[in-house]
């Protein structure tokens, strides 16, 4: 079982879409250079920053393909909604 899976997910002009899979129980790191993205992914997936994309996760699945006009909803650190 997947915790979070994200599907298309971008921010237009500052991250291009990409596909996420983190399974339940595992340890997890994002890393890459400068300016790559890892900060507005994360943002994204918590729902701080519009992004479009589908999102699913323990609690809801959330879509939006509307631009960058919506929200995800995303998950808190013990895997519950916010």
């Amino acid at each position: 079982m997947s915790v979070l899976q994200l599907k298309n997910v971008a921010v237009p002009s500052r991250l291009n879409p990409v596909d996420l899979e983190l399974p339940e129980g595992q340890l997890v790191g994002l890393v890459g250079p400068n300016g790559s993205g890892k900060s507005t992914l994360l943002m994204s997936a918590a729902g701080l920053l519009p992004a479009q994309g589908e999102e699913m996760g323990r609690a809801r699945t959330r879509r939006n393909s509307n631009h960058g006009t919506g929200t995800f909803c995303g998950l808190g650190a013990a895997g519950g909604s916010v």
